[in-house]
């Protein structure tokens, strides 16, 4: 699976220093900033990436911030870490990150909020403003949900045939090691990546 990653994503281009995050928002702690700090001029590669480093935010993880094309382009390093899930019978720090890889490899839902909706409008403890909120979203929250979506699209759009069945045959190992621990499918992160969008590249 690691040469077969290596290899799809060989000719990956770089998409460029200005094309690594949507917005770099300069505040103290703005994740867009770090993410586009860390990545900018780096060859996936030669990236230092480790559980711990995930962990405590010295290497940010792939994220909402990033562009399709900064994406598609770094994603190969995280599918190599992702690997080392398989030999590592107790690391939460890995185990963290490759729950973070799997949600950014899960198609967002179209009617998110929706969807949250319904599930908390019977929870007494899930404060009313809340469950407003969800249930008449503003134009703004609205747009963030199509835009999730169509973020989700272009990146799996853009992928070539090689790096799309890169990452599904990735996704089908990960899915076996949450199933040897015994992980119910309903939880099993990369499983829900797989049927989402991914098991169709199998």
């Amino acid at each position: 699976m690691r040469g077969k990653i290596k290899s799809a994503f060989a000719r990956r281009p770089y998409p460029g220093d200005e094309n690594i995050v949507f917005q770099r928002i300069d505040c103290g702690g703005h994740e867009s900033a770090e993410t586009e700090d860390f990545f900018r001029g780096k060859d996936w590669r030669s990236l230092v990436l480790t559980p711990e480093n995930h962990a405590n935010g010295a290497a940010p993880g792939l994220n909402a911030y990033m562009t399709p094309e900064a994406t598609a382009y770094f994603l190969p390093a995280f599918l190599l870490l992702a690997l080392d899930l398989s030999g590592d019978a107790d690391n939460p720090e890995l185990e963290a990150m490759v729950d973070s890889l799997c949600f950014m490899l899960t198609r967002p839902s179209p009617t998110s909020l929706a969807d949250q909706y319904e599930i908390v409008r019977d929870m007494p403890e899930v404060p009313d403003e809340i469950k407003e909120w969800l249930k008449n979203p503003s134009p703004e929250a609205k747009a963030t949900e199509k835009a999730l979506v169509e973020r989700f699209d272009h990146l799996v759009a853009i992928l070539t045939e090689a790096e799309r069945t890169a990452v599904a045959g990735t996704l089908l190992l990960l899915a076996d090691v949450y199933r040897e621990r015994k992980v119910p499918d309903e939880f099993n992160d990369a499983q829900r990546a797989l049927a989402s969008t991914w098991a169709h590249f199998l």
